[in-house]
C-alpha cells in the first residue's frame, strides 16, 4: 500500500510478472499508460514524485498530431485556438492553424484516477532492464517488457532553448491595444521577436487563458543553460506593462531548458537486456523546437496498435520508430548547426523572421516534423544559407561542410558516397 495524496492506493491483482512496466510519469510515460489502459494489458506506472507530468505547459499544433489520435487527445486538453500569431520587426502574421495547449496540472487531475492502481506514484528506481526494476526499498517488480521514461539524457553537443515562464492575472488598460496588439488578448503569440535580443534569439511566448489571464514566457535560444531567473522576471513584468497589462498577481511560475541537439550519438543501448526508452530518453522530440507531445502522442499510438500483434511486433516497433525519428531528425540537428555556428547570436532572429514567411502548410510540416525534400530545399535557401557562407568569409574558412555525417535523409537527396579532396568556397 501507498500514500498519493489523501488516497491509499492498494497494489492488488497483479500477476507476478507484468505485461509492461513503464518508468517515468511524465508526459510519454503517462500516454503510454492512458492507451494501454484500452488493451487487456497488465502494466505499471512508477513515479519518483506524488504526481504525473511534473510542472510543465505543453503545447501543439492541431496539425502535429494524426486525426485519429485528435479526440482521445482531446479529453486532456486544457486550452484551444482557432489560430495563432507572430511578430518580428520586418513581418506580423496571423496563421490559420489551430494551437492547443496542456497543463500538467490537468494531465494529472485527468489520468490518475483513470489509471487508479496501474499507478504507482512516489517511488524510487534503484535499477531495472529489459525485464526487471529494482526499487530503492529492495522490491523488484519483472514484466515481460520495460519503457524508460525517465526524461532526456546528454547525446552529443547541445545548444538549448530555455525560459522563464510566469502564469499571471492582469487588469488591461483601455489604450493598451496600441502598444500590445489586440491580438494577443484572444489568440497565442508564439514568437514576439521584436524585443531586444539577449543570449542569442529571444523571443516572448504568451497564451492567453481567460481575457485577463496570461501565461508569459521570455524564451532564448542559447548555447549555455544558465538562466539568471529574478533579472528575466523583471524583463517579463516590463515586458506586460510596455503592453498595458498590469499585473494583479502571479499565479504560478515555470522554468525549462530544452535541448536542441547539434550532433547526436545513437538512443538505443547496444545490450541485449537494456530497457527501450521512450520520450525525451528516446530522442523523441522536435530537434529545432523542442516539441514532445506530438512525438509521445504518436509513441502511444504504435505501442496501442501493435498490442494485438504481440509483444515482439511491440518491441520491433519501437525500436524502428526511435531508429526512424533519429535518421528524420538529422535534418534538423543540421538547421540548428547552421543556425547556432553560422549566425550571429543577435541576428538569429532573422533566420526565424525568413522562415515565417514561408506558406503555411510549409510550417505546419515542419512543426510536425515532416518537412518534404521541396521544404527542406526552401528553408536551407535564402538567409539561412547566406548567413553561413557570411561567417565563412567573415571567420576567413575557406571550407565548411555543410552536410557533415552519413545521415539517412541525405542519400534521399540524391547523395551518393564519392571521395573528394577538397571544397573551397571563393571570395
Amino acid at each position: 500500500m501507498i500514500a498519493r495524496g489523501r488516497v491509499q492506493i492498494v497494489l492488488t491483482n497483479f500477476p507476478s510478472k507484468l505485461d509492461i512496466i513503464i518508468v517515468g510519469g511524465g508526459l510519454a510515460g503517462g500516454l503510454i499508460a492512458k492507451r494501454l489502459l484500452d488493451r487487456n494489458v497488465s502494466f505499471l506506472l512508477i513515479e519518483s514524485s506524488p504526481s504525473l507530468g511534473g510542472h510543465h505547459t505543453w503545447s501543439y499544433h492541431e496539425t502535429d498530431i494524426p486525426p485519429e489520435c485528435r479526440e482521445w487527445m482531446r479529453a486532456f486538453q486544457s486550452y484551444r485556438w482557432d489560430s495563432h500569431s507572430i511578430q518580428f520587426p520586418k513581418l506580423s502574421r496571423t496563421l490559420e492553424t489551430p494551437y492547443c495547449t496542456l497543463l500538467s496540472s490537468d494531465f494529472d487531475s485527468k489520468l490518475a484516477p483513470l489509471l487508479g492502481n496501474h499507478f504507482r506514484p512516489n517511488t524510487r528506481v534503484k535499477d531495472l532492464n529489459r525485464g526487471m526494476v529494482a526499487l530503492e526499498d529492495g522490491t523488484v517488480l519483472e514484466a515481460k517488457l520495460v519503457l524508460d521514461a525517465r526524461g532526456w539524457t546528454p547525446q552529443g553537443l547541445t545548444a538549448y532553448q530555455k525560459f522563464v515562464g510566469l502564469e499571471v492575472e492582469v487588469e488591461i488598460s483601455e489604450d493598451s491595444g496600441a502598444s500590445g496588439g489586440s491580438v494577443q488578448w484572444t489568440t497565442p503569440m508564439l514568437m514576439d521577436a521584436t524585443v531586444p535580443q539577449l543570449d542569442g534569439f529571444r523571443f516572448m511566448y504568451t497564451l492567453p487563458f481567460s481575457k485577463n489571464r496570461f501565461l508569459i514566457e521570455d524564451t532564448y535560444y542559447s548555447t549555455q543553460p544558465d538562466l539568471n531567473i529574478p533579472e528575466i522576471e523583471k524583463r517579463i513584468w516590463n515586458y506586460a506593462a510596455d503592453r498595458g497589462w498590469k499585473i494583479q498577481s502571479v499565479l504560478r511560475k515555470e522554468v525549462g531548458c530544452l535541448p536542441l541537439p547539434l550532433t547526436a550519438t545513437f538512443p538505443l543501448s547496444q545490450r541485449s537486456d537494456a530497457a527501450i526508452p521512450v520520450g525525451l530518453r528516446a530522442g523523441l522530440f522536435h530537434a529545432t523546437t523542442g516539441y514532445s507531445l506530438p512525438y509521445a502522442v504518436a509513441t502511444a499510438e504504435l505501442l496501442f496498435k501493435l498490442w494485438p500483434l504481440g509483444l515482439a511486433a511491440v518491441e520491433s516497433g519501437l525500436k524502428n520508430r526511435i531508429e526512424d525519428n533519429w535518421n528524420q531528425q538529422s535534418f534538423y540537428r543540421l538547421l540548428n548547426r547552421m543556425l547556432f555556428w553560422a549566425a550571429k547570436p543577435t541576428e538569429r532572429y532573422k533566420v526565424l523572421e525568413k522562415f515565417y514567411s514561408l506558406p503555411s502548410p510549409t510550417i505546419e510540416r515542419f512543426y510536425a516534423g515532416s518537412s518534404t525534400l521541396f521544404d527542406r530545399a526552401r528553408i536551407l535557401s535564402g538567409v539561412l544559407m547566406a548567413n553561413t557562407i557570411q561567417w565563412c568569409c567573415e571567420n576567413n574558412r575557406h571550407e565548411f561542410d555543410f552536410m557533415r555525417g552519413d545521415e539517412d535523409y541525405k542519400y534521399r537527396l540524391g547523395g551518393v558516397n564519392r571521395f573528394v579532396m577538397r571544397a573551397r568556397l571563393t571570395r
